[in-house]
Formats: structure tokens, sequence, C-alpha cells
């Protein structure tokens, strides 16, 4: 089942010093850090009175903000799983500005250590943005845990790059490798059985090799009809100018 954080933010407004005398205020959110919003600092300090002629109108744009990083998401135990992010934020007229996700995770819920999006091993996960944008309107994410499948069949695997002692399959939409099977389903040998053992796996590919069981797994072989299915989380990604972290498919 998913695990959810949603967060939001004060909607965009344009709001004049002159209205902060009034009893409507202004929201702040304690993320944001302000930044150099006083056009010049009138004589006898800053008041109500004067404030409205020296202060720059209060637009968003001129607030400037670097990260913003949430509570955390309590997976219950220590289990993988991988985030599905968004993120609303001003992308610009001249679509200039980035929202950048990432992630903190932890064991304990104390020390926490930055990671890229990915699968995330943890217990315990908090969404990280950082942006060169002026306001952050809402951030949601979700922890998913359902696997991806991908199935070959009729491999000839001397047809694969590498050598009979290390082939490279290369993956489409699996990104973290939990389970790799195979049946022959014909066979250079039909009298034969083989298993697969994955000597390495990333991102992008396995490496691996057919083991003939009838020498009791001492012989690599390659074989001309071999399936293989291979399982595990599903390939994800950050993109900063949309301001998501989604599966690649």
């Amino acid at each position: 089942m998913p695990v959810y954080n949603n967060r939001y933010y004060p909607p965009e407004q344009a709001v004049t010093w002159a209205d902060l005398a009034t009893d409507d205020g202004l929201y702040v959110v304690a993320d944001y850090v302000v930044a150099n919003y006083i056009a010049t600092e009138p004589a006898g300090g800053l008041s109500w009175a004067n404030g409205t002629a020296n202060w720059n109108s209060w637009t968003n744009s001129n607030v400037s903000w670097n990260f913003v990083t949430t509570t955390n998401i309590d997976l219950g135990s220590l289990r993988s799983g991988y985030p599905i992010s968004s993120a609303e934020f001003d992308s610009g007229p001249a679509n200039d500005k980035t929202c950048l996700i990432s992630y903190q995770t932890s064991t304990d819920g104390i020390t926490y250590t930055n990671v890229s999006a990915g699968v995330l091993t943890s217990r315990y996960v908090r969404t990280r943005v950082t942006s060169n944008g002026s306001y952050l309107s809402r951030l949601e994410t979700t922890i998913k845990f359902d696997t991806e499948q991908e199935v070959f069949t009729a491999v000839n695997t001397a047809a694969l790059s590498g050598t009979v002692n290390g082939r490279i399959l290369n993956l489409s939409s699996v990104g973290n490798i939990a389970q790799v099977s195979s049946q022959n389903t014909i066979g250079t040998y039909s009298a034969s059985s083989y298993d697969i053992d994955v000597v390495s796996a990333n991102a992008d590919a396995i490496t691996f090799v057919v083991k003939d069981l009838d020498t009791w797994g001492k012989a690599n072989v390659d074989v001309n009809t071999l399936d293989i299915l291979v399982q595990g989380f599903p390939k994800i990604a950050a993109n900063a100018q949309l301001g998501i972290v989604d599966r690649i498919y």
C-alpha cells in the first residue's frame, strides 16, 4: 500500500505593504526566506505610516528561497520502495526556473542522509526541494512498493554483448533488480537444463552467466532460446524543469 505525504502552501497572491496594516494581514510560510524586500529604509526606521511609500510591493517575485524539506514519512519499518513526487512552482515566463526534487532517508528518524531520486531503503523519508523559483504552492510525495517485470523470450545468449562468462542484457523499465529467473524451452542441448546466475546489475542492464546443471553448475554455456524474466522496482528519474519525480516508460 502506498504511503503519502502532501504539503500545501498559501496560494500565490499580490500583496502591497499597505495591506499589512489591515486586519487581512499576510500569510508567511516559515520555509521561505524573505530577502531584499526593502527598497529604501526611511529615515527614522520602518513603520506602517512610512512603509507604504518606501517598501516594494510584494508579489512573490520578491521572495527568494533555496530549498524546502518536508516532515518525514514513516514507513513503519526498514523497507525498500520508490518515490513519486510532484511540485507546483513558478516555472517562469522564459521557463528559466527549475525545481529539483530529492530526498532524505533515515533509519532512526534523527540522522538523515541526502539521496537522489531512486529506490530508497529506509524507515523515514523526507522530500527535499531545491529551486531558483519564487514560490512553492504544493508538494506531494507517494512511496510505492509495486514491482515491474520485463520478459525476454527466445534469447540467443551468444548474440548478446560480453562473453560466455558474463552476458549483458539491457533493461528498459526495471531499474532495481529483485529477481531474475529463466526457462529454456528448446535449448542448444535439449536434454540439458540451465540456470541463470546474475554477476552484476545496475539501473540499465544485468550481467549474467548461464550454468549447465548437467555439469553440476560448473560449466558456463550459451543457449539459443532462453526465456528470461527480470523483476524489480521500476526506473524513476527527477525532472527539474517539470518539478517531478516519476517512472521512466
